[in-house]
Parts: C-alpha cells; structure tokens; sequence
C-alpha cells in the first residue's frame, strides 16, 4: 500500500506540476511566432541511475503524452549517466534535465542551471521529506571531532555509491 501511495504521490507533486510548466512554457514559444506546422524539437535528459532501459520504461510515457498533447513541439527523452549530464549540459544537447536533488545542486553552481519544478517525495507516515541526511564517520582516535562545528578547518570527503561517478559529488 505504501508503494501505491507513494506512485501516486509521484505522479501528483512531479509530473503534474511538471507537464503544466512545459505546457505553460512552450504555449508562450508559440504565441511569439513558433511555427505549428513544424514540430520543434524538445530534448529532455534523464538521470538513468537505474539503466537505459528502466528510465525509458519510466519516463517514455510522459514523453509521448507531451508529444501527443502540445501541438507544434516532438518530445524526445535521453537516458544520461552521471558523467554524461555535464557534457550533455555543456553542448546544450538537453532542454530540460530531470535529476536527483544532489546532482541538481552540483549543476546549479557549475553549470548554472535553474529548476522550474521539483518533486516532494513523502515518507512513510505520509508526510512530505524535505530534508536529506548523511553520516560523518571518524576514526575512534580523532577526540578532536565530536560534532559537527568541528569539521571547520579540516578536510573529510563525500563518497558516491554510484560507480560511473569518476569523484565525489561533495567534498571539502
């Protein structure tokens, strides 16, 4: 029952507000002269976290209900690693990206991207997460880090779990 909640809890906070915005967006393209009889091509680029073939099952079907429903604009979705999401960025080969809340953050400050929507999982007490948690671990003989005010000054690094990441995502 949590998983059933949690699809539709998806469906509502991300690809609504998601279609609304594309919607709002590219209707504003055409009344500024976008020509209807020719499709414009709209390039949405994936986190494929989970695999080529598990991002198009996932996200193929909004794909085409965009494609089918904005007349004038053929979507297209292209299934990204982590390490192709900043070259894809660079060459300006992607619209708009769909990203974790981690890898977004990285692409703000290096690439400067903005978000337009973002999506509000909830956890299983039905209310929404906004906050994500990590661990600092250290070695049992540093008595100098006890708590967080004392990493200032020291250095410690962010390990991905991910193995197509050539480096961490955070690190100080």
């Amino acid at each position: 029952m949590y998983f059933k909640k949690q699809k539709n809890s998806f469906y509502r906070f991300l690809l609504f507000p998601l279609t609304l915005t594309l919607i709002l967006f590219l209707s504003s393209l055409t009344a500024y002269g976008a020509s209807s009889e020719t499709d414009i091509p709209v390039r949405v680029g994936v986190l494929a976290k989970r695999g080529t073939d598990f991002c198009r099952s996932k996200w193929n079907p909004t794909i085409d209900y965009l494609s089918e429903h904005i007349e004038g604009y053929s979507f297209s979705l292209l299934p990204l690693t982590f390490k192709q999401i900043e070259s894809a960025v660079d060459k300006q080969e992607i619209d708009f990206l769909l990203t974790n809340p981690g890898y977004y953050v990285a692409m703000e400050v290096r690439k400067h991207v903005e978000r337009i929507a973002t999506l509000i999982n909830k956890g299983p007490d039905g209310r929404p997460i906004i906050m994500f948690g990590g661990v600092v671990v250290s070695l049992t003989t540093r008595n100098d880090i006890n708590e967080f005010k004392d990493l200032v000054g020291k250095r410690f690094v962010g390990r991905s779990r991910y193995r197509d990441r050539q480096k961490p995502v955070s690190y100080w």
